[in-house]
């Protein structure tokens, strides 16, 4: 079981939305939590198959953000904040080299995740525009609202 947003993608994939396989999954994983039995179980699980559930995992949730932001159009501004955030959430990750400079908790805030940079860079490109731009969003909320 994934821990919050890979949520989505593995019920995209798996189709199976019942709280009860949700309770199984917990009392697995609170199991496997106490029990160094099960812990050193799972652990026999071969790397390479961890990295491919990862993958598709992540791959799912990575299509399902993009259709999310089709829906509005890849508008200027989305195609900025998507681009700069996937670019530094991977970038950050591979040459953390370039954060040195920056206050150490920076650094370890932006190196050790790229979810969380990703997120950081387009939440900051979102207020810049908001702050440049003001009421171009909502002004085409509106007129969507109307057309309904």
């Amino acid at each position: 079981m994934g821990m919050f947003g890979q949520n989505s993608a593995i019920v995209s994939n798996t189709k199976v939305v019942s709280k009860f396989v949700l309770a199984i999954g917990g009392i697995g994983l609170f199991l496997a939590g106490i029990s160094p039995l099960l812990a050193n179980l799972i652990r026999t699980i071969p790397p390479c198959v961890v990295g491919g559930a990862t993958l598709v995992i992540f791959s799912t949730l990575t299509t399902s953000g993009l259709r999310l932001v089709s829906m509005d159009g890849f508008n200027q501004e989305n195609s900025m904040i998507l681009g700069l955030s996937m670019a530094s959430g991977i970038g950050f990750m591979v040459a953390p080299q370039v954060l040195e400079k920056f206050p150490k908790f920076i650094e370890t805030l932006l190196a050790d995740s790229s979810v969380v940079s990703g997120a950081m860079v387009a939440i900051i490109i979102q207020a810049l525009y908001m702050v440049k731009f003001p009421g171009n969003k909502s002004d085409k909320v509106e007129d969507k609202n109307k057309s309904l």
